[in-house]
C-alpha cells in the first residue's frame, strides 16, 4: 500500500519547480549526514478517521508536516512558495491512491541549529499540511 506523504514526496521530486531547487532531497523525518542543504523532511503528526454508524467511511484525513531548510532566508522563502504553488489544493490519483485535496493549514518560519557538529544555522519554513485521501 502506498501513503499519501509518499505520493506528496515524488510529486515534489518531480515537479520543475521544486525539483530544480531541492533535487531529490525530500526524505521521511531523518537526513542522511551526506546531504547538504537545502533539504526538505516530513512526518505524519495524526489522522483522522471519519465513521458511520457502522464503520469507517474510508476518507481519513492525514496531518503531515513539511520541513524546509536551507542556508538562507531568500532561498528558503523561494522553496517554500514553490511548495505552496504545488501542493495547495494538490489532487491526483496514482498507484492506487487517491489524494483528493492537500490544504496548508499554517505556515512559520525559524532559524535552528542542525545537528552534526558545528555546521552554521539553517534557516527554517516549516508546512502543516492536512491530506484528505482515500484509504484502501
Amino acid at each position: 500500500m502506498r501513503y499519501p506523504e509518499q505520493i506528496l514526496a515524488r510529486a515534489i521530486s518531480s515537479n520543475p519547480a521544486t525539483a530544480r531547487l531541492l533535487g531529490f532531497n525530500v526524505y521521511p523525518m531523518l537526513v542522511p549526514q551526506s546531504v547538504t542543504l537545502p533539504f526538505v523532511t516530513y512526518q505524519r503528526t495524526g489522522v483522522t478517521r471519519l465513521t458511520s454508524l457502522s464503520t469507517a467511511v474510508g476518507v481519513p484525513t492525514t496531518q503531515l508536516e513539511l520541513n524546509v531548510f536551507s542556508a538562507s532566508y531568500t532561498e528558503t522563502r523561494e522553496i517554500s512558495d514553490a511548495l505552496r504553488a504545488l501542493l495547495d489544493h494538490y489532487g491526483t490519483t496514482t498507484q492506487g491512491v487517491t489524494v483528493a485535496n492537500v490544504t496548508i493549514r499554517e505556515e512559520t518560519e525559524d532559524v535552528v541549529a542542525l545537528e552534526g557538529g558545528d555546521l552554521p544555522p539553517a534557516w527554517q519554513v516549516k508546512l502543516e499540511l492536512e491530506i484528505q485521501w482515500e484509504e484502501l
